[in-house]
């Protein structure tokens, strides 16, 4: 009863108040460059190699400039499941959250979704891709971008085959895959 439908708020009144008007103005400096924020998306449908991936996330993204971080990913040593990874500050779970189509063989009902997929398809993995948003501030992104894109499969480690990637070094903890929509089961990784 004291904020809403009080009356009390004057649209005239506001218009003339200095920050509207330096606004108007164009006199304001947005948030990315008062505090120097920006973000990158890293896109790749190459698996990482999990040992590379681990000490890339042990040197500490904080190096680059992240503070947070958000999306899938999936290792080569992990080919059956995508996985959210979800990273604020020093703390990183990694979590399977499903069997990717090309695995599963479920492809989704609604047509729109079908054809997303679809658009996005890679003649060898499917729909396994990463798909990550890095946000930091005075951000490396092009040391960042290396970095991820360094973490990734070589040409010569795709043509080894599956069975063999699956057979990488993986430092990252065993995740319980019996169901792949409990995120109880979280796979710290060092940032």
């Amino acid at each position: 009863m004291e904020i809403l439908h009080t009356g009390r708020f004057d649209l005239e009144r506001a218009e003339t108040a200095p920050g509207w008007m330096t606004e108007l103005n164009g006199g304001h400096v947005p948030e990315t460059e008062e505090y120097g924020t920006s973000s990158i998306v890293f896109r790749d449908h190459r698996p990482f190699h999990p040992q590379r991936l681990w000490d890339l996330l042990a040197g500490g993204l904080d190096a680059f400039g992240v503070v947070r971080s958000k999306g899938f990913l999936w290792s080569a040593s992990r080919p059956d499941v995508q996985a959210l990874w979800s990273q604020a500050g020093p703390s990183g779970p990694c979590d399977p959250v499903a069997a990717p189509v090309v695995v599963s063989g479920e492809w989704p009902e609604d047509p729109e979704e079908r054809v997303e997929l679809e658009s996005r398809w890679h003649p060898v993995f499917g729909d396994r891709h990463q798909e990550l948003v890095l946000i930091g501030v005075r951000l490396d992104s092009d040391g960042l971008r290396a970095a991820l894109t360094a973490g990734l499969l070589t040409d010569a480690e795709i043509t080894v085959g599956e069975d063999a990637r699956r057979a990488l070094p993986d430092p990252f903890c065993e995740w319980d895959l019996g169901d792949l929509h409990d995120h109880e089961h979280a796979d710290p990784v060092p940032v």
